[in-house]
């Protein structure tokens, strides 16, 4: 029990540290990242539920480019 404690408060220590900057572009993936930590969920659907829209979206914009 000691050892995930020790983690998290190393992990707050080094983040007020080293003031780290989250980009816009990166604040959502890493907010979907800490839900599916906190929640259990599995990495790979995580991915499918971040990638799936955005390659859609840009094979649609790819299909309107060349028609």
């Amino acid at each position: 029990m000691l050892l995930p404690l020790a983690g998290l408060v190393l992990g707050v220590l080094l983040g007020l540290l080293l003031k780290v900057n989250v980009s816009f572009e990166f604040a959502r993936y890493s907010a979907v990242a800490i839900v599916a930590a906190l929640d259990g969920v599995d990495l790979y659907l995580v991915a499918l539920i971040t990638f799936g829209p955005r390659i859609f979206n840009n094979v649609a914009l790819i299909r309107r480019h060349f028609l």
